[in-house]
């Protein structure tokens, strides 16, 4: 009999694959893809973590053969990954972001999967977009061929997407879809009310300071490999 989940149980589903240490412990996967090479911190960070995020999720998976609720771990980490592409990509609205994730996330992804010598069940995917996002929210110089700024607020998005991640769990394993119904309705509000300030007000020092740690630690792994 497959045991009932709970609100506690379902957090620690969660936290064992999200919850980091002050160290990355797969690098050594995710630097043979030249993602050292990409210019954008935000990708660099992402890619970062969804490799980190995959080891995670892989050693849940297959640390108790009789766990019949396992496929929580690759529930939750496909999701982070969808919301990861749909906020970097703007829905898959701007073709130049759609490039970096396509070479720096998705034609690396096969080979990082075999650093893993993967034998779980998760059948995780990188591919596809949702080709959907506020218009007003996508810069004016997204599909130039030049560079463009990061300026997804992530910040904004890293928050939302925790908060609509366990609502999914929530909904579809207990009885409070009447309570996140709700929640989720105030949450978009927020979402249009800071919209409705102004893009503009969501600077890149902000998305920079997010990511401090991470690019700390990734410039430290390109230090010691250009001294190797």
């Amino acid at each position: 009999m497959t045991p009932q989940l709970t609100i506690s149980s379902i957090k620690e589903y969660y936290q064992k694959i999200f919850i980091k240490d002050r160290n990355f412990k797969y690098t050594d996967k995710v630097i043979k893809t030249g993602i050292l090479d990409c210019n954008d911190p935000i990708l660099k960070s992402i890619a970062f973590l969804i490799t980190e995020n995959y080891g995670n999720a892989k050693d849940a998976y297959n640390a108790n053969a009789r766990d019949t609720n396992k496929e929580l771990y690759c529930t939750f980490l496909q999701e982070w990954i969808d919301y990861m592409k749909y906020f970097y990509t703007y829905g898959g609205k701007c073709e130049a972001k759609k490039k970096l994730w396509k070479k720096y996330i998705n034609e690396p992804w096969e080979q990082i999967e075999k650093e893993f010598h993967d034998n779980s069940s998760c059948s995780i995917s990188t591919e596809g977009f949702d080709n959907s996002f506020q218009t007003e929210l996508i810069p004016d110089n997204c599909n130039d061929h030049g560079a463009i700024s990061p300026m997804i607020p992530l910040s904004v998005c890293f928050s939302v997407f925790s908060f609509i991640l366990i609502c999914i769990i929530l909904y579809k394993f207990t009885p409070m879809k009447s309570w996140i119904k709700g929640y989720i309705g105030m949450k978009k509000k927020s979402w249009q009310d800071i919209n409705n300030e102004g893009k503009e007000e969501l600077s890149e020092n902000s998305l920079y300071n997010l990511n401090e740690h991470i690019q700390h630690d990734i410039d430290h792994i390109a230090y010691h490999l250009r001294r190797n």
